[in-house]
């Protein structure tokens, strides 16, 4: 099994050194979901069982699932 080098949690602290990449995390399987799904059908437990992460670790980056949507519609814009 490979092991994914882009998200490394520190063993005794339990935190992502990478913040930024869990945030583009939770917004790049949150936008597969939305398209997969729609926004209105996708659950945050769908966002969580997608990503792996914690409802802690979810709310901690984000306070709902409009902001996902929201900042996956501004990376958007900033790619384009």
């Amino acid at each position: 099994m490979e092991t994914d080098h882009r998200f490394v949690w520190e063993k005794n602290m339990g935190r992502n050194r990478h913040p930024e990449q869990t945030l583009e995390k939770i917004v790049d399987i949150s936008a597969e979901l939305f398209a997969k799904k729609g926004y209105e059908q996708t659950s945050i437990q769908d966002i969580l069982d997608a990503t792996g992460l914690s409802k802690g670790g979810l709310y901690h980056h984000f306070k709902s699932k409009e902001e996902i949507l929201e900042a996956g519609s501004v990376c958007e814009r900033q790619v384009s």
